[in-house]
């Protein structure tokens, strides 16, 4: 991650790329939500989508507050989730490409926090990737339980919650 981005980013250009990359991330999850065969799955997938636009909206405040140009729709992003997938991903598919997607944004959101001098940008920074991790989990544990692997309810909701 931290070796595709370069060292001169403002916090501008940093905040409109982790924007879009929120917007692609709500998008592949709506996507996948609507085809997904198992409810629990579109559950899962509906309930990531909305946590990406909340991400989507939290960022757009702090991109105001900073005085930042309104980020241009379908501007860079960082490599997470793709809408490219959409139409022909099976569920099984679709989790492994958003655990790694969520693995991209985790680590974008530690680089960011790294980088970033304002105290308020860093915990925010900081809060984002330790909430990617928590949906990085979740996946695990879906993608783990859709494998036939034994996993109980309780152990799943144990992973939604740390």
């Amino acid at each position: 991650m931290r070796e595709q981005l370069r060292d001169d980013l403002s916090v501008c250009e940093i905040l409109a790329l982790a924007i879009q990359s929120e917007i692609e991330a709500r998008r592949f999850y709506e996507g996948m939500a609507n085809r997904a065969d198992k409810p629990r799955i579109a559950s899962t997938f509906a309930f990531l989508a909305q946590d990406e636009r909340d991400h989507e909206e939290k960022l757009r405040q702090r991109s105001e507050a900073d005085l930042c140009e309104p980020s241009p729709a379908g501007g860079p992003a960082i490599e997470s989730v793709s809408g490219n997938f959409i139409e022909t991903a099976t569920e099984l598919q679709a989790l492994k490409i958003a655990i790694h997607g969520e693995s991209r944004a985790r680590e974008f959101y530690t680089w960011a926090a790294e980088r970033t001098q304002d105290p308020e940008g860093k915990a925010m920074f900081k809060e984002l990737a330790a909430v990617e991790a928590s949906h990085q989990n979740l996946l695990e544990a879906e993608y783990k339980a859709r494998g036939g692997q034994p996993w109980s309810e309780y152990e799943l909701d144990t992973w939604v919650r740390e």
